[in-house]
C-alpha cells in the first residue's frame, strides 16, 4: 500500500517517513511482516536513516539484558543487516536495581513469591501504587492462578487487554437464565440458574430436585413444576411471564428486564468493590444492541432472543471470547498477555511462567502450509518462529522502568520437572534458586485450589475515591439532577435499556450530520438521497413493537421532508458539522460535540444544536445549559466568537436564539468546577422527586420517588 501510495521512483512532490523497531515486531499472527522493516532501505534506497537510541522508560540493567536477548535474532535485524548501532542507552542514570530472574519449586510458590514481592515493594517504596506493578505471560491461562493469588491476598487487580468475557460468571449466569427461557429442557443451564445467588435457593433443595429427577428418571425442569418451594415458584412465574414475550420483545428489552427482575445487580451495588464495578461492566448491553442492529440490517427482520442464543453459541462454537471489562485509572494490579503490554510501561514488571513450551510457545505449523515461492515477504534465515518469540519476550522485559522479575517454577503439576525457557539463558540474568522454605506462608495451605484455601474467598477492595477524566454537558445535567444517577451511569456503568426517544434522536442527528458533510462535496444532494441516508443511520432500538417502530420512521421522513423544502438550497454554507471541543477545568476535560456551526456577516458565528423534541420557549431557551456549554467551548477551544446560540427544533423547523454575555459564561465555569469538586469529594447522595419517573435506574434504587 505504501509503494502505491509513495512510489520510490516518484517521491518529488511528496514525503515519506517511517518510524519502525524490528525487535518489537510481534504481529505476525495478524500478517505483519519483519521484512517490511528490514528492505524498507532496499526499496529505497536514497532514503536518510536516523536511529533512536536514547531510552527514557527503562534503567540500563534492563536495557542491558534485553539487547543481549535480541541479538541472538542476528543476522535477521536491522543492526545486522546495516551494520548500525540498536544498542539502547538509558537516560534515567546509574541504577543499582538489576533484573532478576527467580526459580521456585512449585506454581504455588511461584505465586506466593510473587505476591510476597509486591507487597514488600508496596511497603518499600511509598510512592508506588497498585497500578504501578504488572504480571506479564504468554497466555491468557498462565494468568489464572496468579488472580486467584490476588484474590487471597486481598489485592485489587483487573484483567487488561484479555479475552474470557463469556468465561465470566455473571455472563454465564445470564446466558443460562436465556437458554432456560428459550429452552427449560436443558439441564445444565437449569441447574446454573438454581445456583444463582441472588435467587436464595436452598442448596438442600437443589439437592432434592436432583435426587427427585433422577429417582423419577425425568427431566429436571418437571421436578421443579412440582416443587412447592416458594423461591422455585417465583423463578418458575418469572420465567413463566417472560416465556411468553419470546417472540414479541426485542433481546435487548428481554436481557433488561429480566436480569432488572431477579435484581441481579443488587449485591454488586450493594458493596461496591473493585470486583463488583468490573462485573456491572461484563454485563453492558451494547454488545446485544449491536447484534439487534446488525441482524435487522442483514435480514429486514426483528431479531428475537432465540436468534440471540443461536448467535451466542455459535460465536464461542467458533472460538470467539471477547475482552473483559477494564477500568481506568483506578488502584489496581494488572494483569495481561505481553501481546497487550505493548506500549505500556511499569515501575515493577513481573514475568512469570518462563518455561519451554510456553514461553518460546510450541510451533504451530499451518494445517495447510503455503509455498514459499507464493509469500511475498523474505524468510528469514534463522528460525521466523524462535525469533518471533524472543522479540516478543523483548517486548514484555522492556515495560519495566526500574524493577523486572523473570519467574518460573522447577515443577507445574506434571510428572516431569519442567525445562526454563532458553530466552532466560541468553539475557545473562544469572538464575537464583528459592526453596519453598524461605516463603512466609499467610495461612496453612490445603493446595492452590483446595476447598479451604484462601484462593476462594477474595475480600472486600473499595474503589477508593473517583475523579473522572473528562465531563460532558450530559454529565453534569446528570450529576445536578440527581448525584445517585451520575454514580450509576458513569461510575458504576449500569446497563440501561435502549431508549426509542433517544435512538430517533441519535438517528437523526447523525443523518443531518452525513447529510450537510455530503453537501460540502456535492451541493446537488437530492432529497431521496437524504432518505438514503436516513435508512443507514435508522437504530431500530428501544420501540415497544414493530407498529410503534414503523410510526417513527414515518415522522422521521416528514420531519426530514419538511428540513429538505426549508433548507434547500442553502443560504449559509456551515463552517463546521459536529464540531468536536476540549477544554480544561480544574485539570480535567470538558468536552463536547456542537451539531453545526454558521458563519455570520459581522464575523461572529451562530451555534446551532438540533433537537427533535418538542420546542420551547423563549423563556426556557434563555435558560438553557447546553448552548451556554457550548458557547464556552467554541471560544476557549475554537477560538470563535458564538453571537447567536440557537435551538433548532426540527420536528416543526422552529428556530429560537438566545445569546449569553461573559459573565453568564464565567457563571457556567464555576458550575462545572463545583460540579467537579462534589463529584471528587465523593458526594452522590439521592435527590429523589418526580424525574425518578422517569430514571432507567428507578427499580434498583432504594431512594426512587414512588409517589
Amino acid at each position: 500500500m505504501i509503494k502505491l501510495i509513495a512510489p520510490a521512483d516518484n517521491l518529488a512532490k511528496r514525503s515519506l517517513m517511517v518510524v519502525g523497531d524490528d525487535n518489537q515486531s510481534i504481529y505476525k499472527f495478524r500478517g505483519a511482516a519483519v521484512s517490511n522493516i528490514l528492505e524498507f532501505q532496499e526499496n529505497y534506497s536514497g532514503c536518510e536513516m536516523i536511529t533512536l537510541l536514547q531510552n527514557y522508560r527503562s534503567n540500563q540493567p534492563i536495557l542491558d539484558a534485553a539487547y543481549k536477548l535480541v541479538t541472538n535474532n542476528n543476522p535477521d535485524t536491522l543492526e545486522s543487516k546495516l551494520g548500525i548501532s540498536k544498542e539502547l542507552v538509558g537516560m534515567k542514570g546509574k541504577s543499582p536495581v538489576k533484573p532478576r530472574a527467580i526459580e521456585l519449586e512449585t506454581l504455588e510458590d511461584e505465586v506466593e513469591w510473587t505476591m510476597q514481592k509486591i507487597l514488600e515493594i508496596v511497603a518499600s517504596e511509598p510512592q508506588y501504587t497498585y497500578k504501578d506493578f504488572a504480571i506479564l505471560a504468554r497466555a491468557n491461562s498462565h494468568l489464572d492462578p496468579f488472580v486467584l493469588g490476588l484474590r487471597k491476598y486481598g489485592l485489587p487487580y483487573q484483567l487488561v487487554g484479555n479475552r474470557g468475557l463469556y468465561d465470566r460468571e455473571e455472563v454465564r449466569d445470564i446466558l443460562a437464565l436465556l437458554k432456560v427461557l428459550v429452552n427449560p429442557l436443558d439441564a445444565i443451564s437449569l441447574y446454573r440458574v438454581l445456583n444463582i445467588d441472588v435467587l436464595n435457593i436452598p442448596h438442600d433443595e437443589i439437592s432434592r430436585l436432583l435426587s427427585s429427577a433422577r429417582y423419577k428418571k425425568t427431566h429436571l425442569w418437571e421436578v421443579l413444576s412440582e416443587s412447592t418451594h416458594p423461591q422455585i415458584q417465583a423463578l418458575q412465574k418469572v420465567l413463566g411471564d417472560f416465556r411468553g414475550r419470546i417472540t414479541k420483545d426485542t433481546p435487548v428489552q428481554i436481557v433488561y428486564q429480566l436480569v432488572s427482575n431477579i435484581n441481579y445487580l443488587n449485591p454488586y451495588i450493594e458493596m461496591e468493590t473493585v470486583e463488583n464495578q468490573m462485573t456491572i461492566k461484563n454485563m453492558d448491553l451494547n454488545r446485544v444492541k449491536k447484534f439487534e442492529i446488525d441482524y435487522r440490517n442483514e435480514t429486514k427482520e426483528i431479531p428475537t432472543i432465540v436468534a440471540f442464543i443461536d448467535y451466542i453459541e455459535l460465536m464461542i462454537q467458533a472460538g470467539d471470547n471477547p475482552a473483559q471489562a477494564e477500568i481506568e485509572d483506578i488502584e489496581t494490579i494488572n494483569l495481561m498477555t505481553v501481546h497487550s503490554s505493548k506500549g505500556l510501561e511499569f515501575p515493577v514488571v513481573f514475568m512469570v511462567d518462563l518455561i519451554s513450551n510456553r514461553f518460546p510457545t510450541r510451533n504451530r505449523t499451518d494445517e495447510i502450509e503455503i509455498p514459499e515461492d507464493l509469500i511475498k515477504e523474505t524468510l528469514p534465515a534463522g528460525d521466523p518462529h524462535i525469533q518471533e518469540e524472543r522479540r516478543l519476550f523483548y517486548v514484555g522485559m522492556t515495560r519495566a522502568q526500574k524493577y523486572l522479575f523473570l519467574t518460573y517454577a522447577k515443577n507445574y503439576g506434571g510428572k516431569r520437572d519442567s525445562t526454563p525457557s532458553g530466552f532466560l539463558t541468553e539475557t545473562g540474568i544469572k538464575t537464583e534458586q528459592v526453596d519453598s522454605s524461605e516463603l512466609l506462608r499467610t495461612q496453612t495451605q490445603t493446595g492452590l485450589f483446595g476447598v479451604g484455601s484462601g484462593f476462594r474467598e477474595p475480600k472486600i477492595i473499595k474503589t477508593g475515591n473517583f475523579s473522572p477524566t473528562f465531563l460532558s454537558y450530559t454529565q453534569i445535567s446528570t450529576y445536578l439532577t440527581c448525584p445517585l444517577k451520575y454514580k450509576f451511569s458513569y461510575i458504576l456503568n449500569i446497563p440501561t435499556p435502549p431508549n426509542h426517544a433517544l435512538s430517533f434522536g441519535s438517528c437523526i442527528h447523525n443523518t443531518l450530520r452525513d447529510f450537510h458533510i455530503q453537501l460540502r462535496f456535492r451541493p446537488e444532494t437530492t432529497y431521496d438521497e437524504l432518505i438514503d441516508i436516513y435508512t443507514k443511520n435508522w437504530q431500530p432500538l428501544g420501540f415497544i413493537n414493530e407498529q410503534h417502530r414503523m410510526e417513527y420512521f414515518e415522522n422521521g421522513r416528514k420531519l426530514l421532508e419538511d428540513y429538505y423544502r426549508k433548507n434547500m438550497p442553502l443560504k449559509v454554507k456551515p463552517l463546521e458539522i459536529e464540531k468536536s471541543f476540549n477544554i480544561r477545568i480544574n485539570g480535567i476535560k470538558f468536552g463536547g460535540r456542537i451539531d453545526r456551526i454558521d458563519p455570520l456577516e459581522d464575523g461572529g458565528v451562530e451555534i446551532i444544536d438540533y433537537k427533535t423534541g418538542g420546542a420551547k420557549s423563549q423563556k426556557d431557551v434563555d435558560k438553557d445549559a447546553q448552548v451556554a456549554f457550548y458557547a464556552l467551548g467554541a471560544i476557549e477551544a475554537l477560538n470563535l466568537k458564538p453571537k447567536k446560540l440557537t435551538l433548532y427544533y426540527v420536528e416543526n423547523g422552529e428556530k429560537i436564539t438566545t445569546t449569553r454575555t461573559e459573565a453568564d459564561l464565567e457563571n457556567k465555569k464555576k458550575e462545572i468546577a463545583e460540579t467537579l469538586e462534589k463529584i471528587r469529594s465523593g458526594d452522590f447522595e439521592s435527590t429523589p422527586g418526580m424525574h425518578c419517573n422517569w430514571c432507567d435506574y428507578k427499580e434498583i434504587c432504594p431512594f426512587a420517588y414512588r409517589g
